[in-house]
């Protein structure tokens, strides 16, 4: 189980709770929408929850590709990809 999670909201965040793991010397772990609970609850150190990163930050019509933070759902990115 994790030593503690944070949920951040921003880039700043993230670089916040990596130098304070690595200020502890505590190992970091990341969680996207895609990973499973069952892997997560045996990270040790600290576990970094993606939740909240959900936007799309490309879409490239010409070469059929989208660029997506680790955060974004399939079913969002479905009605995404619906539209575009």
């Amino acid at each position: 189980m994790p030593e503690f999670s944070v949920q951040p909201r921003s880039e700043e965040d993230v670089r916040a709770a990596v130098t304070a793991a690595a200020l502890r010397g505590t190992s970091v772990r990341v969680r996207g929408a895609g990973h499973s609970a069952g892997g997560i609850c045996l990270t040790p150190g600290m576990l970094i929850d993606f939740d909240q990163f959900r936007d799309v930050i490309s879409i490239d019509k010409e070469n059929c590709q989208i660029t997506v933070q680790p955060g974004m759902r399939i079913s969002e990115l479905s009605a995404i990809l619906r539209h575009n």
